[in-house]
């Protein structure tokens, strides 16, 4: 928990980060403000596998889950790594936010730019967020949230 809650104050890039209990694996979104070529997605989430998997063969460890998502909607591209929590790394974190932010640039939504989102923007990534948090097959509702300097934690208990 201390490497995801680092990171996330660190790294204003990264939008939210969800615990998965049951399967023990960290989601971390980051937002991009424009819809990606869907076509080129699998290969931008292949290429950042990769480099995450050359870090992990230089430190000798072999993660139990690691994979990344990126997928368009509405006006947005939320870009999703998913990783067990007991391998996690903050140096693992760190790369993958250096590798995204070189990759999308200016298109990458970071905690100082959201007053300059257009509206329609906004509503899409509090649309997903909301819809998310609303799913009918969750197994839990018992969500706590806590605000800390401009970020939101919020723990599904």
């Amino acid at each position: 928990l201390d490497v995801v809650i680092s990171a996330f104050i660190r790294n204003p890039e990264i939008s939210s980060i969800q615990y998965q209990a049951e399967k023990n694996v960290f989601a971390i979104e980051m937002i991009i403000t424009e819809n990606t070529n869907a076509q080129d997605n699998p290969m931008i989430c292949r290429n950042l596998e990769a480099a995450l998997g050359m870090l992990h063969k230089l430190r000798g460890m072999q993660p139990k889950r690691m994979g990344i998502e990126l997928n368009n909607q509405g006006n947005i591209s939320i870009l999703v790594l998913r990783r067990d929590a007991s391998t996690l790394s903050e140096e693992e974190v760190d790369l993958y936010v250096q590798l995204v932010g070189q990759k999308f640039a200016a298109r990458l939504l970071r905690e100082n730019d959201r007053n300059s989102l257009l509206k329609n923007r906004f509503d899409d990534i509090k649309k997903q967020l909301l819809q998310s948090l609303n799913q009918p097959n969750r197994l839990t509702r018992n969500i706590f949230a806590y605000r800390d300097r401009g970020k939101m934690f919020v723990f599904d208990r």
